[in-house]
């Protein structure tokens, strides 16, 4: 599992494991310079725990004793010191699986009606490369990739994983390491990066300690190219969005966040749509040669398409996957090895065009195309045959493929783990609904409409029905003499005698003076209208609330659901925040309206005090 080489400790990083190290023969590792058990070692998923065994404190992690006899969680950026040994563990210990090769059979999408989308598009992406994908616009791009990640099932052939986890089959145990960065900035406006990094964190791992997420964040930032200050500046500034008229971060810092909420993750397979798109061609350029440095330094598996990328940004590429309109392959290979491709299967010379753009010229038009399709299935002819003269290419490996051994657990995934994902789905629901109030009050214009409205509104109401209760005060009074004067009446007639009209209109007219709340059929229809306006404006509130949430929120679930958040979780913490918001506001408009326009509500409510009906 381990062994020790001087002052290093190299520990095997195949799946999860428990190890305790030290000078005792029982240890799992032993090292002579440590007293006893000193420490444990272990990893569960893509989490790495240490523990301090020893009778003094003798673990430091970032220069801190570790609490005796706990696991405590670490990461990658983390310096661990036993007994002044520094722990030196590779970064592939903290991915908790292996790495991931990704391989495909040729693609293809059909429609319904027959159309095909794509057609034959292939992947044989390994870990440590970054695959390019390039084609004209309307190719199939961003649709390849999302077969790829798993969004969208092919009608023909098969995505595998390290050639035995089917993509589709088995989405739910891979979609842990997959990360996913679409063409769009799909991050909330109103969160500074540090916060909006901090959510995804807690959603994915509810129960990391915060400063072990301020480590990661930290470090994740730090491998994107932010030192010091200006690491400072990144975290703390709001991501802003044009649509939501918040200024933050800049075009090529928003990209780089937008990559930032993948690897916080830590991804083994890494796929972008458009990573470069508007951005100048320095930042495209930096974007791009960060790609490569994760790809190497971590063994990441990286697929990106990209629209005709500078000269310098395409050096930074391992390979090219060219995509014709429909899907077809026009070239897969190695990417400094596509000019000298099309050289010479076109003799047309490049000159001194930019590469891409001399490659991208046999796209151009549909005679080209075809030609460039055609080209390049008669290559893979060669070199299915064995030719050695286009070693560089990408061929797709049939017979290995289908002989592949494909596991499909990700049910038994669920159903194993049912108590834990009830817990997780728990504490998604308080993580989603602390962010939701979260944006809520740091957005202050859409705070200011959804409270503002509360006392618009009850002033409208408050304008159309001030004087109602002066309307009908004559018709009150005397709906509540005829009233008294029926009950009073009433054993007069049963008894067959002369009713003493006089004296019992007299009689009639002081209960209707001492009995003010009884109220004519033609004030309660009124006061009914005051009742539905409030109904009607609560509505409005709920309505209004509701829609703009989903609409401001469309993209951003859709992300976080086809990574590690669940629906269930999402739509409750929505739900309960309306309620509650809808709950706040009404009571702001009751509380307004009901004293000065119903203010004897108690009495006309009281069994006591029927209302009166008269015509």
């Amino acid at each position: 599992m381990s062994h020790a080489s001087g002052r290093d400790i190299h520990v095997g990083y195949d799946g999860d494991f428990k190890i305790r190290f030290g000078s005792d023969p029982s240890c799992d590792h032993i090292v002579p310079q440590l007293p006893g058990i000193t420490a444990g070692l272990k990893r569960s998923g893509d989490r790495l725990f240490v523990k301090d065994y020893g009778d003094k404190p003798g673990v430091t992690i970032n220069g801190k004793n570790i609490r005796k006899k706990h696991w405590v969680e670490v990461t990658r950026y983390d310096k661990i010191i036993v007994y002044q040994i520094l722990l030196n563990l590779s970064p592939k210990v903290f991915l908790g699986r292996d790495v991931v090769d990704l391989d495909s059979s040729p693609l293809r999408l059909i429609l319904p009606n027959g159309k095909i989308l794509c057609d034959g598009a292939y992947i044989r992406a390994k870990n440590g490369t970054v695959t390019a994908i390039m084609g004209p616009a309307g190719a199939g791009k961003t649709l390849f990739l999302n077969m790829l990640n798993g969004y969208k099932s092919p009608s023909e052939g098969k995505v595998l994983i390290n050639r035995q986890l089917d993509l589709q089959l088995d989405y739910i145990s891979i979609r842990d390491f997959i990360g996913y960065v679409p063409q769009d900035d799909v991050m909330i406006p109103e969160l500074t990066l540090q916060q909006s990094l901090n959510y995804r964190l807690r959603l994915r791992y509810p129960d990391m300690p915060s400063s072990v997420r301020k480590r990661l964040i930290k470090g994740t930032c730090e491998s994107l190219g932010f030192q010091r200050n200006r690491l400072k500046d990144f975290l703390n500034t709001v991501i802003g969005s044009p649509e939501s008229g918040i200024r933050g971060l800049s075009g090529g810092e928003k990209r780089r966040a937008n990559i930032a909420h993948e690897l916080v993750l830590k991804p083994l397979l890494l796929i972008l749509d458009e990573p470069t798109s508007g951005l100048s061609s320095v930042d495209a350029e930096h974007v791009v040669k960060l790609l490569r440095d994760l790809a190497r330094q971590n063994s990441m598996t990286i697929i990106a398409t990209i629209h005709q990328p500078s000269r310098d940004a395409f050096k930074h590429f391992d390979d090219l996957l060219l995509i014709s309109l429909g899907g077809k392959v026009a070239y897969y290979g190695q990417a400094d090895k596509a000019v000298s491709y099309f050289e010479k299967t076109t003799g047309i010379s490049r000159g001194s065009q930019n590469p891409p753009e001399y490659i991208m010229s046999f796209l151009s038009e549909e005679q080209n195309r075809s030609r460039t399709v055609t080209r390049f299935k008669k290559t893979l002819g060669h070199v299915k045959a064995g030719s050695k003269e286009y070693d560089y290419i990408h061929d797709f490996d049939s017979k290995s493929l289908s002989q592949a051994t494909v596991q499909q657990s990700g049910k038994k995934v669920l159903k194993f783990h049912k108590i834990r994902a009830l817990y997780q789905n728990y504490r998604q629901w308080l993580v989603l609904l602390h962010r939701n109030f979260h944006v809520l009050f740091k957005d202050k214009m859409n705070f200011f409409l959804l409270f503002g409205q509360v006392p618009i509104i009850a002033i409208l109401i408050l304008f159309a029905f001030h004087n109602f209760g002066h309307d009908n005060e004559a018709l009150d009074s005397f709906a509540r003499k005829i009233y008294f004067f029926g009950q009073l009446k009433e054993p007069f007639e049963q008894q067959n005698k002369s009713v003493p009209v006089d004296s019992l209109l007299r009689q009639a007219g002081l209960k209707a003076n001492d009995e003010p709340y009884r109220i004519s059929e033609f004030g309660s229809r009124q006061r009914g209208a005051v009742y539905f306006m409030l109904v009607a404006a609560s509505i409005w509130f709920g309505i209004i609330g509701g829609c703009k949430e989903i609409a401001a929120e469309q993209h951003i679930l859709m992300r976080e659901l086809r990574s590690y958040v669940h629906l269930l979780p999402c739509l409750l913490a929505k739900i309960s925040m309306l309620i509650l918001l809808v709950g706040f506001q009404t009571a702001i408009l009751a509380a307004i309206v009901a004293p000065i326009l119903l203010r004897n509500v108690d009495e006309i409510i009281s069994p006591t005090n029927p209302i009166i009906y008269n015509d």
